[in-house]
């Protein structure tokens, strides 16, 4: 092993080198970007009860709704439900967005998009109706049954 360290001169060192300083820099990362720090009790506090946008004057903006499409793994291959024509909700990923939406403590949804078709179809849900909290209450309890 020390015979092929010597034989590869500088670049060896200079890796090794750079190995050392990723790996210190890793540890330091990992130490200092706890989630208490990251995410303090405070903001989780404001954010978990219901309301925020309202009461604070704050936005809620909802970054990737679908859970990385663990929505659609779980609703694949099942129909709609019958009520999802009183908030005119035509495909899941209508019916997911405006559960979502439809709580007045959300200001918006920000879904990733990665088709054009996908866009045009979450753009739907922002036509129709909105689902009230009984509504939202009735949905919520269809697809955990699912």
């Amino acid at each position: 092993m020390i015979e092929v360290i010597e034989k590869s001169g500088p670049a060896f060192y200079a890796l090794a080198l750079c190995s050392l300083i990723a790996t210190v820099v890793i540890i330091e990362r990992l130490m200092s970007l706890r989630r208490s720090r990251v995410l303090p009790q405070q903001i989780l506090d404001v954010v978990s009860f219901v309301g925020p946008g309202k009461d604070l004057g704050m936005a809620v903006l909802i970054n990737g709704p679908f859970g990385r499409n663990r929505v659609f793994t779980k609703t694949a291959g099942k129909p709609l439900p019958d009520f999802a024509k009183d908030i005119d909700a035509t495909t899941w990923a209508q019916f997911a967005l405006k559960y979502i939406v439809g709580n007045t403590a959300v200001t918006a949804a920000i879904p990733g998009i990665g088709r054009v078709d996908y866009l045009e179809d979450d753009m739907k849900a922002a036509h129709g109706r909105l689902p009230d909290e009984a509504t939202r209450a009735k949905m919520a309890a269809y697809v955990d049954a699912l």
